[in-house]
């Protein structure tokens, strides 16, 4: 098993189950909210796939990011 596969095994199962089932359960307010300041549970979700974006990026193609103007 090469890294790629590896990766993707490892992360099915936390999209396939616990993310799916996060939102499932939640409503979008719920999902959006930020108790007491701290980031959204969308936030830190969107954090995490942009991470592994990252990650992945690495191992297909070891190219510099490409960020929206301003960012």
């Amino acid at each position: 098993m090469d890294a790629l596969h590896l990766f993707g095994f490892r992360y099915d199962a936390v999209h396939a189950g616990f993310v799916d089932d996060l939102l499932d359960a939640l409503s979008d307010e719920q999902i959006r909210a930020r108790p007491h300041g701290l980031n959204s549970i969308a936030w830190l979700l969107w954090h995490g796939d942009r991470v592994e974006d990252v990650a992945v990026n690495r191992f297909v193609a070891d190219r510099p990011q490409v960020l929206l103007a301003g960012d």
